[in-house]
């Protein structure tokens, strides 16, 4: 019987059907897997590499971050930190073919959205126990000192406004003086010439002539101050307009009502220049004159003798209006005549009848100069000018210019405790990110804008950053002022900052002021001592306005030198709790110093609660990137080379790999999937802190 195999064929080719499927599906399975464990691999290395958080600055300033010098370090560890997976002896062979870095954003990005990120977090789970300022409080305190600060400059408007005005009244004394002068100077004139005086006379008409001659150089200096007085007030309306906005209603309408009295001033000034004008024309025409009595004198010494046709004619009566009849031909009025008839005091003596004498060349005692004299008095047309100046206490105004200057000049020097020593230290901007990375223009970030976020993020910079208070010896100590101001210097970023809050105490101490009707009242008493209600009207108004804000310029010394000096200081300001009177400021002018120190209020702010209060209103990218100039300041102390810019925060990376087959190794099997020997692996990932 012959043997037959075809069952055992069948088998066989069915056995090896199903063992052909098997391995397709446990390869399915296990190449499933391989993606998952590559993935995991990506996963895993990435964190790995984000474990490398800079030690430095999360011990200092509580922030993680990755430091790399070029981003391909970045992929090279994560590259070794893959191996570690990809090299085991598993189910799951594969070799990793590249590391891509498809994203990688720096704490210096973006504005520092990333380091307000890392802050809220951290100040989330700070042991923070109270805040100094309110968060809930927030929004309200950032108006207040908005306010504040429009006030303040206001207030330095004033200042500038007021001091055109000074100017201008300043040269109209110098225009009357100058008028008083002409008149004095007429009058010699004339006793010169009755008196035969040549000597005398020339040095009167020198005299006169340079009075006559500067008039118009004082009203050309004048009008441009009128003028430049006018474009202030422009720019003071421009100014009003900006700040009115950021300002209560009612406290806009006080700040308005400022500026009425320089409005009547300058519409009143527009009267008062044309009256100049008029006097200019004036003294025109008598130097005119002057040149003609100069031109008879000259012919008159030079024994010509003859009165010319026209001089002294119809002359009758006595002083100025002396009316005689024309002289014959060949006669001269006596000497004596003349010097009684025009006499310049107007004193009436008993007339008599003028009388005439021949002609007499040898005769020395006649009079030479008395037509000169005739033709001046004559001529002459006389001032008509109502315009005078103030007459009031010059001691006082001095004395609050003097306040005013020394506090505008020298605030620092005003403020700090006696003794205290400014830090010299410097900051090296080139390399900060503030600098090589830039702020944007906008608020372009999504952190730290809101009202809560920023009172949490000055906190944070109060905590972990010094301020002028702080003491320590550190090489730079002012950072917190830093972080306001962005200055290369302590002493700039310590000015800038005490500059900024007395222009913001200024603000809310004038805003006390003006509304309170008592202290209105004083400052008004006060500049009517001061303008002796003499000039334009609204003088005494623009004195008190003057008065008001030096008054609270004043306020605002004392008030800073409590903050400087640790103590607290309101920022509104109650019944009872002002410091500064009005004699004390005349004193402080007196003496050029703020005196003894102020004591602190039992509530309030601190020096450093305003800080916070300033930073409220602070572009916070602006803010967030001089906090990361610091960081890299401060670490580069300690590791040098250190740059921000070098750190990562949030990393993206795709990485490629070839799967090698386990169950397609099999000839038949490597048949059925066309000879493929391996597959593509591909995983993403992305982490931040």
């Amino acid at each position: 019987m012959k043997a037959r195999g075809e069952i055992t064929v069948f088998l066989s080719l069915c056995l090896l059907s199903v063992a052909a499927l098997l391995c397709v599906m446990i390869e399915s399975a296990r190449t499933a897997g391989s993606r998952y464990y590559f993935q995991t691999a990506v996963n895993s290395g990435l964190d790995t590499l984000f474990s490398r958080y800079h030690r430095q600055l999360w011990d200092k300033y509580q922030i993680m971050a990755l430091e790399y010098e070029v981003p391909e370090d970045l992929t090279k560890s994560l590259e070794d930190y893959m191996d570690e997976y990809l090299s085991i002896d598993n189910w799951y062979p594969m070799k990793l073919e590249s590391m891509e870095l498809t994203s990688l954003k720096g704490m210096a990005d973006n504005g520092g959205d990333y380091l307000a990120e890392e802050v809220l977090k951290y100040m989330k789970y700070a042991m923070v126990s109270q805040f100094v300022i309110n968060p809930e409080d927030g929004e309200q305190l950032l108006k207040d000192v908005t306010e504040g600060a429009g006030a303040g400059s206001l207030a330095g408007t004033y200042d500038s406004q007021e001091k055109e005005v000074r100017k201008l009244e300043k040269t109209v004394e110098k225009l009357v003086e100058n008028v008083r002068q002409q008149e004095k100077q007429k009058d010699e004139i004339w006793k010169a010439l009755s008196e035969d005086d040549e000597e005398s006379f020339d040095k009167a008409a020198k005299e006169y002539r340079k009075a006559a001659e500067d008039y118009p150089k004082l009203m050309e200096k004048y009008g441009k101050q009128a003028r430049a007085l006018a474009e202030k007030q422009q720019q003071s309306r421009q100014k009003i307009d900006e700040v009115k906005p950021d300002l209560q209603e009612d406290r806009g309408e006080l700040f308005e009502k400022q500026w009425n009295p320089y409005d009547t001033y300058i519409a009143q000034d527009g009267e008062r220049y044309k009256e100049f004008q008029t006097q200019e024309e004036v003294t025109e025409k008598n130097l005119e004159l002057l040149e003609k009595v100069e031109e008879l004198v000259e012919r008159l010494l030079g024994g010509q003798g003859m009165v010319p046709p026209g001089i002294g004619d119809r002359v009758i009566g006595t002083g100025p209006d002396l009316n005689v009849e024309d002289p014959p031909n060949g006669l001269t009025l006596s000497k004596r005549e003349a010097v009684r008839v025009m006499a310049p005091d107007g004193s009436e003596e008993e007339e008599e009848e003028p009388y005439y004498e021949e002609d007499d060349d040898d005769d020395d005692d006649e009079p030479v100069l008395t037509a000169a004299a005739l033709m001046w008095s004559q001529g002459y047309t006389a001032t008509k000018l109502s315009t005078e100046y103030g007459t009031g206490d010059k001691e006082k105004r001095n004395l609050l210019e003097q306040a005013q200057s020394m506090m505008e000049a020298g605030l620092l020097g005003l403020v700090m405790p006696e003794g205290t020593v400014i830090s010299s230290g410097a900051l090296s901007l080139g390399q900060f990110p503030s600098k090589t990375v830039g702020v944007p223009e906008k608020n372009g970030g999504e952190k730290g804008n809101s009202f809560l976020e920023r009172v949490i993020i000055d906190e944070y910079c109060g905590h972990f950053f010094p301020n002028a208070l702080s003491g320590g010896e550190q090489l730079v100590r002012y950072e917190l002022e830093y972080i306001l101001q962005g200055e290369g210097t302590d002493r700039g970023n310590l000015e800038k900052t005490v500059a900024e809050l007395f222009a913001v105490r200024e603000g809310l101490n004038l805003i006390r002021i003006l509304s309170d009707s008592a202290k209105r009242e004083e400052a008004r008493a006060l500049a009517l001592a001061i303008t002796g209600g003499v000039g334009l009207a609204p003088l005494a108004e623009i004195a008190a306005c003057l008065i008001m804000g030096v008054w609270a310029m004043g306020e605002s010394v004392s008030d800073l030198r409590i903050l400087m000096s640790g103590g607290k200081v309101p920022l509104w300001k109650k019944n009872g709790e002002w410091r500064m009177s009005l004699e004390g400021l005349l004193e402080m002018g007196k003496n050029r110093g703020a005196g003894k120190g102020p004591e602190s209020f039992d509530s309030g702010f601190t020096y450093e609660g305003y800080l916070k209060l300033l930073l409220l209103k602070e572009n916070p990218q602006e803010k967030h990137m001089r906090m990361l100039d610091l960081m890299q300041m401060n670490i580069g102390l300690e590791k040098s080379g250190f740059l921000i810019k070098n750190c990562a925060y949030y990393v993206d990376i795709r990485g490629k790999a070839s799967g090698k087959h386990v169950f397609f190794t099999l000839p038949f099997v490597e048949r059925l999937v066309n000879g493929e020997k391996g597959y593509a692996l591909e995983a993403a990932a992305g982490k931040a802190y």
